[in-house]
């Protein structure tokens, strides 16, 4: 979803055009020092990244004529349904709940007033699965065995 929301202010950074080159869409992802894209390898996200991070939401890019030429990019109506599914435009008013006001409406044993002395529990720890011991596929919590020779 941090994708889609970044890709669609890349689009309005851009000027909202119809459709972005892919090396525009990517300085402006990796331009932004507050996004996770410049993390992505030595030179940031790439194309080839972008479009299997893409590929999730059924959008890919294509050849698309420029003014300057053609170019592989995206176009922004290949975006629509993602971002009216998986991130609304934020000029949208969601439904806030209410915050509690008083320390009595709060449960004991969470830590949600700052300069309390509440405190959560600590979170119990859950042994990673093995291949020696998985789940069922049954539905139950009954362990399995792997066969020798990684059959079930």
């Amino acid at each position: 979803m941090r994708l889609l929301t970044d890709i669609r202010a890349a689009f309005t950074t851009l000027g909202d055009p119809a459709a972005a080159t892919t090396a525009d869409l990517l300085a402006a992802l990796n331009d932004d020092p507050k996004g996770p894209w410049q993390s992505f390898g030595p030179t940031g996200l790439t194309g080839k990244r972008l479009g299997d991070l893409l590929r999730e939401f059924g959008i890919s890019s294509s050849t698309i004529r420029f003014p300057v030429g053609q170019a592989k990019g995206y176009v922004r109506e290949a975006f629509a349904d993602a971002w009216q599914r998986y991130c609304p435009a934020p000029n949208r008013e969601a439904s806030v709940p209410s915050v509690p006001t008083s320390s009595s409406q709060v449960s004991p044993g969470t830590d949600c007033l700052p300069g309390t002395d509440q405190s959560v529990p600590p979170l119990q720890s859950v042994p990673p699965l093995s291949s020696q011991n998985e789940l069922g596929t049954d539905g139950t919590d009954t362990p399995r065995r792997r066969r020798p020779g990684g059959a079930a």
